[in-house]
């Protein structure tokens, strides 16, 4: 696994795509604005009753976008612990996929106020020896 960091569009990125939500499927601010304007979904996804450490995904086009469940509402914050187990879905999903790329936000760590350097070492942790190229897009 190789996971880079850069500054720039995450949406200019040709990768798969992933980001934080809540199971209510709010997504009324910050990057999750962009999602569901940009992919849609958000009633679907509601309905279909994703639980707290799951990971929602939809293909879009040449591209899936995972939605990572870390808390059960929009105002709540997620703990580091359904980060984790968010990300372990996802390392499987990525697997499974064979996918080679994906493009993040440095998830739950601007809104959600989780400490970026703690989450980049729990990236590391879980994609280990995962051939895949994780880019991580700051504003």
């Amino acid at each position: 696994m190789l996971l880079r960091e850069t500054k720039g569009n995450l949406f200019a990125s040709n990768d798969n795509l992933a980001h934080c939500v809540s199971a209510d499927f709010r997504m009324s601010a910050g990057v999750a604005v962009q999602f569901r304007d940009r992919y849609g979904h958000q009633a679907e996804l509601r309905a279909e009753g994703w639980p707290v450490g799951t990971v929602a995904r939809k293909r879009v086009r040449d591209q899936f976008v995972f939605y990572l469940v870390t808390k059960p509402i929009y105002f709540l914050k997620p703990t580091y612990a359904s980060l984790r187990q968010t990300l372990v879905q996802l390392a499987r999903w990525v697997e499974l996929l064979g996918l080679r790329s994906l493009s993040i936000p440095p998830i739950s760590c601007v809104r959600d106020r989780l400490n970026w350097n703690l989450v980049r070492e729990m990236i590391k942790d879980v994609f280990e020896g995962i051939n895949v190229v994780i880019t991580v897009y700051f504003k």
